[in-house]
């Protein structure tokens, strides 16, 4: 039998800043569709809170790794989508996406461009 890898601290705080991103997230929605411009800067507030958190999450996930600069291979290589490491690592950068455009949409600047 093999002993058990051990989380260090970069993964904990890795899957603390993801819950708090997907919660933002979530709640910032929620408050948009709900009262529309009401809350305006509530929802600009929950949605950079939430890319920030997962954007940052990410990045101590990657440093965890111990060679973040092999997720850059990620982009140019579409195989091996049965892995969950790859899945995994698709959805958070769709949701770093999402959720960047989403907090980009509520900012002011761009509010006024799009009409």
């Amino acid at each position: 039998m093999t002993i058990q890898d051990t989380w260090g601290w970069l993964v904990a705080i890795y899957l603390f800043l993801g819950g708090l991103g997907a919660g933002a997230f979530v709640v910032a929605a929620v408050i948009s569709l709900a009262t529309g411009e009401r809350f305006k800067s509530t929802v600009r507030f929950g949605a950079w809170a939430s890319a920030i958190a997962i954007a940052v999450g990410t990045l101590c996930l990657l440093i965890d790794v111990g060679k973040p600069l092999r997720a850059l291979v990620l982009f140019r290589s579409f195989v091996n989508f049965g892995s969950w490491m790859t899945i995994g690592a698709w959805l958070l950068f769709g949701a770093i996406l999402f959720d960047g455009l989403f907090a980009l949409f509520w900012t002011e600047p761009v509010l006024n461009w799009v009409g």
